[in-house]
């Protein structure tokens, strides 16, 4: 049997059978090394073929957010981006969830290469509840080599400040505070989820809507929002004139099994942006109390952090950043607050590709 000569900096120089023969040239320390081990890659161009290999598989980023998921694929330079449904791993059933998205992925993972994943999810603060959409993931996607759940705040704060200090504050569906400080530990206030309420939240802001309307179809009385809502919620009909609409009517179409009360953020941020009285206070109050949520994740890192990112779906109405601006200077005047041009999703992408 020939002898296996194995490059130099294994720390190996031969492995054989049998002892050389006369006339061979040594391979141990104290002669020559074989002309063969010049066909061998040396130590830097093994590893630099190995981290190639590794940068031909499927690297996942996914934001399951509670309207929509933003799903990122990238392999080697090329990244493709997809979007379906969203859910909530407080009200949805994590199979359901994995089995969604293994459904998506399997019309761009066409390469037999493995996949690496960071999902950050509306829902995942309980370790459980990450573990097993972990494990959900990796029934659905027999490829998978690496799931990393996390937070959905996670995630968008990796997106805002790529590691860097600062205070996260999302506004979407839900809402919520976020940071992460030198030691990698996370803090967070608010993200209470749909039953508790998230203060400056689209739900919040929907329901608010909602008791402001039927209190004016109640009374009779006229305001841009009470329309706007009536209308939204009951098409091609009015809530004021000679035969408005009725709190029974609205009432019902509010308890249909489709409706979404978040639905309704986009309404009141229309009315906000026509300077209605209703829209302004409703928007308001919701944001004195997502400021209040912040400041008190300000206080914990005095003199510490000074920035603070608004993230989110609501964060894309002018009008309501200029209010929520405001109020945070207002309450917490060191702060300087600042929309990112990135999208969480991107925070998941970014950790896929520098964790693993």
């Amino acid at each position: 049997m020939q002898p296996v000569i194995l490059p130099p900096w294994c720390g190996v120089t031969r492995l054989a059978s049998r002892p050389p023969t006369p006339g061979r040239a040594c391979s141990g320390p104290t002669g020559p090394l074989p002309t063969e081990v010049a066909a061998y890659p040396t130590r830097n161009s093994w590893l630099n073929m190995t981290s190639s290999m590794k940068s031909m598989s499927y690297a996942v980023g996914i934001d399951l957010g509670g309207t929509r998921t933003d799903i990122l694929v990238r392999r080697g330079s090329v990244t493709q981006s997809l979007t379906t449904t969203g859910g909530n791993l407080r009200l949805d059933d994590p199979g359901r969830i994995a089995r969604r998205i293994a459904g998506v992925l399997d019309e761009v993972l066409t390469h037999d290469a493995p996949v690496r994943l960071c999902m950050g999810a509306a829902g995942a603060d309980d370790p459980r509840t990450k573990e097993v959409l972990a494990r959900e993931l990796r029934n659905a996607l027999p490829r998978l080599e690496a799931a990393e759940v996390l937070s959905d705040q996670r995630i968008a704060w990796e997106a805002a400040f790529g590691g860097t200090s600062g205070i996260l504050v999302i506004a979407g569906t839900g809402s919520g505070c976020f940071t992460v400080d030198t030691h990698g530990r996370e803090f967070r206030t608010g993200g209470w989820g749909p039953r508790v309420g998230d203060p400056g939240s689209g739900r919040n802001l929907g329901m608010a809507a909602l008791r402001h309307t039927l209190t004016r179809a109640e009374s009779g009385t006229y305001s841009v929002l009470a329309d706007g809502v009536a209308k939204h919620l009951i098409p091609g009909i009015s809530l004021f004139g000679p035969d408005p609409v009725s709190p029974a009517d609205l009432l019902g179409a509010i308890y249909a099994p489709d409706f979404k009360v978040s639905s309704l953020a986009p309404v009141v941020l229309e009315a906000l942006e026509e300077d209605c009285p209703a829209a302004r206070d409703v928007t308001m109050e919701e944001s004195q109390r997502l400021a209040s949520q912040c400041k008190r994740l300000l206080d914990t890192f005095p003199g510490e952090v000074t920035r603070v990112a608004l993230m989110g779906g609501l964060a894309l109405s002018a009008a309501y950043v200029r209010m929520l601006t405001a109020v945070f200077k207002q309450q917490m005047p060191s702060c300087h607050i600042e929309v990112p041009d990135t999208t969480p999703v991107t925070g998941a992408l970014r950790l896929v590709t520098t964790r693993t």
